[in-house]
């Protein structure tokens, strides 16, 4: 279940690790840029360039993320089962770029 606690580390400040495994269990982790929050049940990720790991979820639907959150450091290990593919589930730049630039102290707006 997805808490309060990981919130702050599903907002795209810092990257996050999954990792997946084939069917005849050779692991495979990378890097994403984000994980997004769907529900207190629910993440959504990107397959963007991650070959190896869209064929590992086609095989074998678990999978483990590792998030952080940017204030506190904490790190956290999500269980994730997948379940379903969506085109566009969630819009990415509109939303993502002013809250990082914030973050980091130089706050922009983007045009409407």
């Amino acid at each position: 279940m997805i808490t309060d606690d990981h919130l702050p580390a599903l907002q795209g400040m810092f990257p996050s690790w999954i990792t997946t495994v084939s069917n005849d269990g050779e692991p495979n982790t990378t890097v994403i840029s984000q994980i997004w929050h769907v529900s207190e049940t629910e993440v959504a990720l990107s397959f963007q360039f991650f070959n190896k790991t869209k064929k590992n979820i086609s095989q074998n639907p678990f999978a483990f993320a590792t998030i952080t959150n940017p204030a506190s450091f904490d790190m956290y290990t999500l269980e994730l089962e997948y379940s379903r593919t969506e085109n566009d589930i969630i819009p990415i730049i509109p939303h993502d770029i002013p809250k990082i630039s914030e973050y980091f102290g130089s706050p922009i707006t983007l045009p409407h």
